[in-house]
């Protein structure tokens, strides 16, 4: 855990793409966080398939006051992404099956803000239809679903397109963004987080 510019408590608990479960990373986050004694209230931030984690996590926990998700990989997406671009190279991502998301409890009031890449520049970009055709519309279908139905998890959310960046490059090419919106998040919790 280190101290932000800020002066929040941020505590990092990643891996790469599929390398674990939702469920294994949600567990490691709540050995980690109580092996060094810190405590909420928290505010979440996830990005690609680290989101599915931070749901489990945040299941039925008060002490959650603001989530922000990063380019979230919608529930069920590495199996259609997968049926529809044979051999694409991509590393899988971690998932949860639609029945585990839906047994969720969603972030009732919490702020919320989600932020998604631009489709322009990833499944509607020139070189993907041209390479995929009408998959490109569907992957992009799926995808545009997959944000709305996470920005419909809290009462107190929003949706922010980062324009001209692509597909888990957010909080590279934009990090301001995702700084701000953190911050704007924090700010509009109710207690300060750790």
């Amino acid at each position: 855990a280190q101290r932000s510019n800020e002066g929040f408590r941020v505590c990092a608990n990643g891996y790469v793409e599929g390398e674990a479960t939702p469920q294994q990373r949600a567990a490691d986050l709540e050995v980690a966080l109580d092996a060094e004694g810190i405590t909420g209230p928290f505010v979440l931030v996830a990005t690609g398939d680290g989101v599915h984690a931070s749901r489990l996590f945040a299941d039925g926990r008060e002490d959650v006051t603001g989530v922000v998700l990063v380019d979230p990989s919608p529930v069920g997406f590495q199996a259609l992404f997968d049926d529809m671009v044979s051999d694409s190279g991509a590393p899988p991502w971690a998932d949860i099956d639609a029945t585990t998301s839906g047994a969720l409890d969603d972030f009732g009031e919490t702020p919320l803000s989600v932020i998604g890449q631009d489709p322009e520049a990833v499944f509607l970009s020139e070189g993907f239809v041209a390479a995929f055709g009408e998959t490109a519309e569907t992957l992009n279908d799926a995808w545009q679903h997959g944000l709305a139905f996470y920005a419909s998890l809290s009462t107190e959310s929003r949706s922010v397109v980062a324009k001209d960046t692509g597909m888990h490059m957010v909080i590279w090419d934009q990090p301001d963004l995702v700084i701000a919106e953190i911050l704007d998040v924090i700010r509009a919790g109710t207690h300060d987080p750790t």
